[in-house]
Formats: C-alpha cells, structure tokens, sequence
C-alpha cells in the first residue's frame, strides 16, 4: 500500500502491478501435508485420537510460568540492569520462562487450553502480559499460517 501515488499517476490511474519473478515463491499444488499425515496416523493408530482435545495442565503451567517472570522482576527490582546477576537472570529464567509461554500461546491459539475459544483467548492475553509485545492478540488471527 502506497502512501502517496507515484508523481508519474494521473488522478484516479492505479499503479502499474508489481513485478515478481517465478522463483521468489515456492508454489505447490499439493494437498497440505499436515492433514493428509494426521489421518495416515489416525486411519493406523485410530487411538491417538484419544490423546486430541484440551490439555486440563496448559492453564497451570501459564499461570506458574507467568507468576515465575512477575516474581523474577519483583526480586530483581533493585538489581543494577548492567550486572552480571540481572543479565544471567534474564538470559537463563527469563529467556526459558519467555519461549515456554511462546509456545503455550500457539497451542492456545488452537483452542487446546480450555473448551471455550473465548476462555482460550484470556488465557493467551494473559500468558502475553510478560512478553510485553502484543504478541497473541495478532497471532491468533492467522493460526493456519504458524506452522501449525
């Protein structure tokens, strides 16, 4: 999207469309491989599909992972930021504690935390507030294109 048309545009011309050769994409026409994997897997295993659904635990480890980063930055809160103490804080718990809620916020986004897709979405607001970037509002819109 352009913010302003090109000085060469008469009003109400729209641009020329934008070039793209046939190597920038990699273009398939095959059925995605996910599904057509997760029924091989179910047609020879047809037990597995007992293990699909919600996972009851996916709350409570949100909640002791998030507890975990609000209670690292209480008691960090007099620590110099350029200490050895703060950084080896940040790089071990904080860093760990950061990639565990990335991760429960994709399996969130797939409704695996509670059965509710309302309830699933305050889950994942709420396993965002340490990462600080807005990170599950604008993941959940797309689920399909995370590597799901």
């Amino acid at each position: 999207m352009r913010s302003k048309p090109s000085p060469s545009l008469t009003p109400g011309e729209a641009p020329p469309p934008l070039k793209t050769k046939e190597h920038d994409f990699f273009w398939t026409y095959t059925e995605e491989p996910h599904r057509t994997r997760r029924m091989a897997i179910i047609k020879a295993h047809p037990e597995v599909t007992k293990l699909c659904g919600p996972e009851p635990l996916t709350k409570y480890v949100v909640l002791g992972v998030v507890s975990l980063q609000i209670a690292t930055a209480y008691l960090l809160r007099n620590t110099p930021f350029f200490s050895w103490t703060f950084f080896l804080t940040a790089y071990v718990i904080g860093a760990t504690a950061n990639q565990n809620l990335f991760l429960a916020i994709h399996e969130i986004s797939h409704n695996l935390a509670f059965r509710s897709a309302g309830m699933n979405r305050a889950i994942a607001i709420f396993a965002n507030l340490p990462i600080g970037i807005p990170y599950s509002a604008s993941f959940r819109v797309r689920p399909a294109q995370s590597g799901s």
